[in-house]
């Protein structure tokens, strides 16, 4: 006598839920500064400035806030014109400091910066060091528009407060 096999229900392969969603969405609708991937709401910002010191896990903070999603490339540059792009903002700041400013912050900031550009000089030079161009990428969602707003806003102010500068990707 045959016997019928019992149904089983059928159940995701996929060990993380929503995945089909990340990596392939339904849609994505490119709006200016945002995107809609899928449901949720989302926007790229990149980190134009960095401090002139970053301790260990520097990023971290940035990395670890709600619906925040960081990347980061590295790739080697040609030093050579690095030199002369950095020769260059010597100049410049140079420049400031002899025309002179009533605000003594700037003009602290300039000597920072002039100090800094000197002391990268003579470490490229005298260390001959492979420079690498380091770019933070961060991905920002949120379920809806004002939610990823929000968000938004909280990476812009921790980065600006730990001393960099990010910008909105359009």
């Amino acid at each position: 006598m045959l016997r019928r096999r019992a149904e089983t229900p059928t159940t995701s392969v996929l060990p993380i839920p929503g995945l089909v969603q990340a990596v392939a969405p339904d849609s994505i609708e490119f709006h200016d500064p945002w995107m809609q991937i899928g449901d949720y709401a989302a926007s790229v910002l990149a980190i134009t400035a960095y401090p002139p010191q970053a301790g260990v896990a520097w990023l971290s903070r940035l990395f670890t806030l709600p619906g925040v999603f960081g990347s980061i490339h590295l790739g080697p540059t040609d030093s050579g014109q690095l030199v002369k792009a950095i020769n260059s903002s010597l100049t410049e700041f140079r420049s400031r400091l002899l025309v002179g400013s009533r605000n003594s912050l700037l003009v602290q900031r300039t000597q920072k910066a002039t100090a800094d550009a000197g002391e990268l000089l003579r470490t490229i030079d005298q260390e001959q060091q492979t420079v690498f161009v380091f770019t933070a990428l961060l991905l920002v969602i949120g379920a809806d528009r004002e939610e990823m707003e929000q968000r938004r806003r909280a990476v812009i102010s921790t980065a600006l407060a730990q001393g960099m500068r990010p910008k909105v990707l359009t």
